[in-house]
């Protein structure tokens, strides 16, 4: 049943946070090029700091989370498991690219969209256009993680099923 609770809320924060930078990428951004520079600040200073604030919990709890299914209810008990079988190094990757992205949401495209509204108005379609570049970074971060959890996925099941035809033999 905690695993159910702890899988369920992980991929609900997940989603989350991906679409979150997806919504920024491919929705505020190209709408708040298309405003005067006023709205531009002012919208996107808004926007920025609404989205700092609700999105840094659920990126946090997707990772942690991430922890515990990989370690508590997973198949990761000793550093044997993280370096010595498939679903180790995956799991190792997808845990480094999270942090990786996590890092880069806070400390590059978090800023540039905090900064837009006080960036000079000639240079706001700039700012805007860099947090745009910035949250697709993101995404290509988020594509790599999603690769390795479906890795992860199909390493299991096929330690599982050896385990399971080993059985049999014996």
């Amino acid at each position: 049943m905690w695993e159910f609770v702890v899988r369920f809320v992980h991929t609900f924060a997940a989603i989350y946070w991906f679409g979150s930078v997806m919504f920024v990428n491919a929705d505020v951004g190209p709408a708040l090029l298309r405003c005067d520079p006023a709205t531009q600040s002012e919208a996107g200073d808004r926007i920025a700091r609404q989205a700092v604030r609700i999105t840094r919990p659920f990126a946090l709890t997707t990772i942690v989370l991430g922890v515990v299914l990989g370690t508590v209810f997973g198949p990761i008990k000793s550093w044997n498991d993280l370096v010595g079988a498939p679903y180790g190094i995956y799991y190792v990757v997808a845990l480094v690219l999270s942090i990786a992205v996590y890092l880069i949401g806070q400390l590059f495209t978090a800023r540039a969209a905090l900064s837009v509204a006080g960036t000079p108005e000639a240079e706001r379609a700039l700012a805007v256009r860099r947090v745009i570049v910035l949250s697709g970074i993101e995404l290509a971060g988020f594509v790599a993680i999603l690769a390795c959890m479906v890795l992860m996925h199909f390493a299991e099941e096929r330690a599982t099923s050896a385990l399971a035809l080993a059985t049999a033999v014996v």
